[in-house]
C-alpha cells in the first residue's frame, strides 16, 4: 500500500480515533452563541435556564454553577471533553451532560445546533441536600459526558416549553422545576460519604414539584 492510500485510509477512518489520541481541537472557529430566550427576567432563586442558538465551532467553558445540558435541536456529532474523559457520539434530542463548578468542559460540533441550558448555584444544591437529610459539603456531582435519564429530560422539555410560553406559570413554578432537578440530581448522581436512608424528598413533596 502506497504512503497516498495509506494517508486515505488514515483520513477515512479520523472519527473512530476521535477517542483513542490525546484531545485537540478539531474545529479551530471558536462558537458563538445565540440566546432565544432565558429566565433572567424572572427572578427564579437559584435557578435559571437559557435556551440557545450555538454555532459549528469549539467552546471552553467552566461553571460557577452546576451546569445541565440538554439537546433540543437536531441530531448531531459532538466531541466533548471533561475531566480528563473524551466523548465523541452522535446527540439526539433528550441527550443531557451534567457538569458541576469550577471543572472545565470542552466541546466541540461541526454544525450549528440548539441546546437548553440550566444552572443551579451552589446554594441551592447545599440547601436541598439539608432538606433530604445530607451535608451539603459531603456531597459531590461527578461530571457526565452523556446520559439518558427520563427525569432530567422531562424537567428539561417542562423548563423549555415555560421559557417559550407567552403565559408562564410564574417564578413558583420555575424554582419548582430546579428544585426537582437539584433532589434528582442529588439523590441520583451525587457522591456522598454517608447517605442516610431518608435522605430523599418526600414523594409528596416530589410529585408537587415534577410537571405533569
Amino acid at each position: 500500500m502506497g504512503r497516498s492510500q495509506r494517508a486515505a485510509l488514515t483520513r477515512y477512518h479520523l472519527p473512530n480515533m476521535w477517542q483513542e489520541r490525546p484531545w485537540s481541537r478539531h474545529e479551530d472557529r471558536p462558537m458563538t452563541f445565540d440566546v432565544r430566550t432565558s429566565s433572567a427576567e424572572r427572578n427564579w432563586n437559584g435557578f435559571d435556564a437559557f435556551l440557545y442558538e450555538a454555532s459549528a465551532g469549539f467552546s471552553e467553558q467552566q461553571f460557577l454553577r452546576h451546569n445541565v445540558s440538554m439537546q433540543v435541536g437536531r441530531p448531531l456529532l459532538v466531541t466533548s471533553r471533561c475531566n480528563g474523559e473524551t466523548l465523541r457520539r452522535l446527540q439526539v434530542p433528550g441527550d443531557v451532560k451534567i457538569v458541576p463548578p469550577g471543572i472545565p468542559r470542552v466541546w466541540e460540533t461541526a454544525t450549528a445546533t440548539l441546546k437548553l441550558s440550566m444552572y443551579l448555584t451552589p446554594a441551592l444544591m447545599h440547601s436541598t441536600a439539608e432538606t433530604m437529610g445530607v451535608k451539603g459539603n459531603r456531597v459531590a456531582i461527578p461530571p457526565q459526558l452523556h446520559v439518558r435519564d427520563p427525569r432530567i429530560e422531562h424537567i428539561g422539555w417542562a423548563v423549555k416549553a415555560e421559557l417559550e410560553s407567552p403565559d408562564p406559570l410564574g417564578r413558583l413554578y420555575g424554582e419548582g422545576l430546579g428544585l426537582a432537578l437539584a433532589s434528582h440530581l442529588l439523590c441520583n448522581y451525587a457522591r456522598a460519604s454517608a447517605l442516610r436512608a431518608d435522605s430523599r424528598l418526600s414523594r409528596r413533596r416530589l410529585l408537587s414539584l415534577l410537571p405533569s
